[in-house]
């Protein structure tokens, strides 16, 4: 079983010795690219057997890399037998990871070789998209630095130009000290973007934080840059890093196209001044912009690298059919809980649901398994749609390697993906809190006792005394409904008669921050929210004003940071929010 762990600063070395030996070009395997865009895309690693693997979110999906191998400096290519061998194992391991984590299988392939790896490893049906968007452009550094011939004329043209227009420019090698004159650069062409451009500019600021990581990890990183200044003003920049030993890819490069061949002298330059090692490099993907593309495409590269994604036609031909997921849910839940028989028949026949069932498989069998139980959630005059969190349970034979982690993230990514804004939970034993609390849980929530008369209550009188509640996870009369036949089938002295501590986490920042910005619309804060391992759309700078909440990708130095534990302590700061049992 692979166990991921974030990828930072301090893996560098682990990363460094996979992959600087390695034959891939692609510019996603670059440390400024895995290190600074883990923030983005949710990177991760794992190790096993010599093999690295890195997953990823994309678009709401995980999705893996083709496993690197640590070659120690050897020639090992994919059309060794023995590393052939190797890879099919390592990308089985990879699948069964995505098959634990409940995730339709995506691997990242660049190559007939690598694909055609996968399609034997894998043992279900798979298709294969390419996007052209996607594609990185790779050039021969000579390329860039003579630009000879006819089709690179014009390039020459725009060089020329601008050294007959600046005669008196001056390059110059950026180092970690004057590296941050580009931020201010950057700045500048933001600020540009935001007034030419009412639509979303949330790219430019994740953008510009991951310029602002790199340029402070200058050295760490391995970065090399340089820029072009014209009478003491900086007009051109650009920045990156070794992909391998001979490829080396190039991160940013902005220049003010107000000084006429600005972006065709910093890319000659830049070229000119690598080291001589570098025979390749890669100036990364257009994302589809058409004006990138047509500039990309108008250097001829020599290398059109584009990445495909092999993915299973059928994601549910992974897992377990359903009924049999269901038997073996019900089987766990039962080993686990040690529940009466007459209660196991009432949640499995009017609560569960297998569309709210989420497993973790291994080896063909259910070896963890929970239920993510939609809800409402009644927040003064606003509703969430919210969710329960039910049943978490690992095979007793499974514990301890990460399942039950899995399982959570699993829970966290699919209410996000379903649109839910909370999740609450009651955990069954004291020692959980803090375990959930390690997963973004703040104990700050309450399971409350049914009210005074109960057993007699028609939904009408109880629907009234929840919604007399300011912040409440609300029942429908089905839940009701199954809260009233439980109620009455449990002994006097077994029902609950006292607040039951529960736990919630804010699974969408944004959303739960806009509902508390409409509830006080005189707030006027900014948060930085860090530390969401699960869904990395929620750690971003959140400014509140005016009853209005704007995201940004760019953290203020001057706002508050806050965990998702701790924002949720700060919003609902003397409102408690409470539940009433499911079940009891």
């Amino acid at each position: 079983m692979l166990k991921f762990r974030n990828i930072t600063l301090f893996e560098i070395p682990t990363l460094q010795k996979y992959i600087k030996d390695s034959t891939r070009q692609n510019c996603d395997f670059s440390l400024a690219n895995l290190c600074g865009w883990q923030f983005f895309y949710n990177t991760q690693l794992a190790e096993s057997e010599d093999w690295l693997f890195i997953r990823f979110q994309m678009d709401g999906r995980l999705a893996y890399a083709l496993p690197h191998y640590r070659n120690n400096g050897q020639k090992n290519t994919i059309n060794d037998a023995d590393y052939i061998e190797g890879l099919r194992k390592a990308i089985m391991k990879a699948y069964s990871d995505s098959v634990l984590m409940g995730q339709q299988f995506i691997m990242m392939c660049t190559d007939d070789a690598a694909e055609k790896a996968v399609s034997e490893a894998v043992p279900v049906q798979l298709q294969t998209l390419s996007n052209p968007d996607l594609c990185d452009y790779i050039y021969s550094c000579t390329k860039l630095q003579l630009l000879a011939g006819k089709k690179l004329q014009s390039k020459r043209n725009h060089v020329n130009r601008f050294r007959k227009l600046y005669p008196d420019y001056k390059y110059v090698s950026l180092t970690e000290e004057t590296a941050t004159q580009c931020l201010e650069v950057e700045k500048k062409w933001i600020q540009a973007k935001r007034e030419s451009y009412d639509g979303d500019v949330s790219a430019y600021d994740a953008e510009y934080r991951f310029m602002t990581f790199t340029l402070s990890n200058w050295q760490r990183l391995g970065l090399t840059g340089g820029a072009i200044f014209v009478n003491g003003t900086m007009v051109a920049f650009s920045f990156g890093c070794p992909i391998n030993n001979y490829t080396f890819d190039v991160c940013c490069e902005k220049a003010d196209t107000s000084f006429e061949g600005s972006f065709s002298i910093i890319n000659q330059e830049f070229a000119c001044h690598l080291p001589p090692q570098y025979i390749y490099i890669n100036r990364e993907e257009d994302l589809g912009n058409p004006g990138l593309r047509q500039a990309k495409s108008s250097y001829i590269p020599d290398i059109r690298l584009c990445k495909r994604l092999v993915m299973s036609v059928n994601p549910d031909h992974q897992f377990l059919d359903t009924d049999t997921a269901t038997r073996q849910t019900i089987k766990l839940w039962s080993d686990t809980f040690h529940d009466p028989e007459q209660f196991i028949r009432l949640y499995f026949s009017r609560i569960f649901s297998s569309s709210h069932n989420i497993t973790a498989q291994l080896e063909g069998c259910v070896a963890g398994a929970l239920q993510l139980l939609p809800h409402t959630f009644r927040w003064n005059r606003s509703k969430l749609s919210a969710a329960y969190l039910s049943g978490l349970a690992v095979k007793s034979t499974l514990r301890r390697q990460g399942i039950g982690s899995a399982l959570l993230s699993q829970a966290h990514l699919a209410a996000f993906n379903k649109g839910k804004s909370i999740i609450f939970l009651i955990p069954a034993e004291k020692w959980l809190f803090g375990w959930y609390a390690s997963h973004g849980y703040a104990d700050i929530a309450k399971c409350l006792p049914p009210p005074s008369g109960f057993e007699s209550m028609d939904f009408v009188s109880f629907d009234h005394w929840q919604n007399d509640k300011s912040c409440i996870l609300l029942k429908d009369p089905e839940g009701f409904s199954i809260y009233l036949q439980d109620y009455r089938a449990t002994p006097a002295n077994l029902r609950q008669s006292a607040i039951i501590p529960a736990m919630l986490r804010i699974i969408n920042v944004h959303e739960v921050l806009s509902t508390y910005a409409d509830l006080h619309p005189e707030a006027e804060q900014t948060i930085n929210v860090c530390g969401d391992e699960d869904l990395p759309q929620n750690n971003a700078c959140f400014r509140i004003s005016n009853g209005i909440v704007q995201r940004s990708y760019i953290r203020q130095p001057q706002s508050e940071t806050l965990t998702l534990a701790q924002l949720a302590e700060k919003l609902f700061a003397g409102e408690q929010p409470s539940m009433s049992l499911m079940f009891i």
